[in-house]
C-alpha cells in the first residue's frame, strides 16, 4: 500500500488514546491507533511535564512538530528525530513552566493527515491533561516549520499562537486567502541568514511582503513577524525561548 493511500486512510478514520500518566519531570510516550483500520495504524506522542508545575490543569502547552526529512520515513525514525530536541525544548518547558508535547509524524511526516490528527490531539490535552484550552501554541522546526506553512491557514483556532522556524511558506500556500487567517492569530516565524536551505530564507521575504501588501489593503496591522537571525538551519533556543515569553505574555 502506497504511502498516499495511507495518508487518506489515516484522515478519514479517528483516533483514541490510551490513558495518560501524569508523572513529572520526565518525557513519556502514549501511544494512539487509528480506530478499524486496516493497516492497524499506530503515532505516538511523547510530553513532558516540568516538576515546578503544580497542576496541568489550565497550563500553558507547547506542542512541536519535529524536523526529520527522509530520516523520518518509519514510526522509529520520527521518534528518533523528536530525541534530538527533547533536551533543549525541555529547558524551554521548565523556563516558561509549560507543558511540553511532541507529536509523532510516525513516518508519514507532516503530510495530509496532520489537520485532524493535530486537531485530535488538542482535544485530549484538553480532556486529559486539562491544559488551558486558549493557551496552547503550534511550534515548528525544519520539516515541521514546513507542515506549519501549508496547515497554519486551518488551524487558526486551535492554537493562541504560532511560530514555525527554519521553512517557508511556498507561493501556491501563499494566496490572499490563506495570508488573510494571519490578521487573526500570532504567526512568528524564525528564520536564519544562513540557513543551508536557501530558498526558506527567499520564501519568508516573500511572505513579509505580500502579508505588508495585505496590510496596506486593508489598511489593518496583521499578526504576522517575521524574526530573521545571524545564525543557520538549527533553531536558536535562546531566540525561540524569548519569543515563546513574549507571546505566551510570561513576565520575567
Amino acid at each position: 500500500m502506497n504511502l498516499l493511500i495511507k495518508i487518506l486512510l489515516f484522515s478519514s478514520l479517528s483516533v483514541f488514546s490510551q490513558t495518560f500518566v501524569k508523572e513529572k519531570g520526565q518525557f513519556i510516550t502514549t501511544t494512539y491507533q487509528v480506530e478499524k483500520s486496516p493497516l492497524d495504524f499506530k503515532f505516538d506522542l511523547i510530553y513532558y511535564i516540568p516538576q515546578g508545575l503544580e497542576d496541568t490543569k489550565n497550563a500553558k502547552t507547547i506542542v512541536f512538530l519535529h524536523g526529520g526529512g527522509g530520516s523520518t520515513t518509519t514510526r522509529q525514525g520520527s521518534i528518533s528525530a523528536i530525541n534530538l530536541y527533547t533536551s533543549s525544548f525541555k529547558k524551554i518547558a521548565d523556563e516558561l513552566n509549560a507543558v511540553l508535547v511532541f507529536p509523532s509524524g510516525s513516518g508519514l511526516n507532516w503530510g495530509g493527515f496532520m489537520l485532524d490528527m493535530l486537531k485530535q490531539v488538542n482535544i485530549l490535552l484538553k480532556q486529559e491533561l486539562e491544559v488551558d484550552p486558549n493557551n496552547i501554541a503550534l511550534v515548528g522546526h525544519s520539516m515541521g516549520a514546513m507542515g506549519i506553512t501549508r496547515s497554519a491557514m486551518w488551524l487558526a483556532d486551535q492554537y493562541a499562537f504560532i511560530v514555525p522556524i527554519a521553512g517557508g511558506m511556498k507561493e501556491n500556500y501563499a494566496i490572499e486567502r490563506n495570508l488573510n487567517t494571519l490578521f487573526d492569530v500570532p504567526y512568528v516565524h524564525i528564520q536564519g541568514k544562513r540557513d543551508h536551505f536557501a530558498d526558506f530564507l527567499k520564501l519568508s521575504l516573500a511572505q513579509k511582503d505580500k502579508m505588508e501588501k495585505l496590510e496596506k489593503k486593508y489598511n489593518q496591522k496583521s499578526k504576522f513577524q517575521l524574526i530573521i537571525h545571524d545564525g543557520n538551519h538549527n533553531h536558536p533556543q535562546e531566540l525561540t525561548e524569548k519569543t515563546l515569553i513574549q507571546l505566551f505574555n510570561i513576565k520575567k
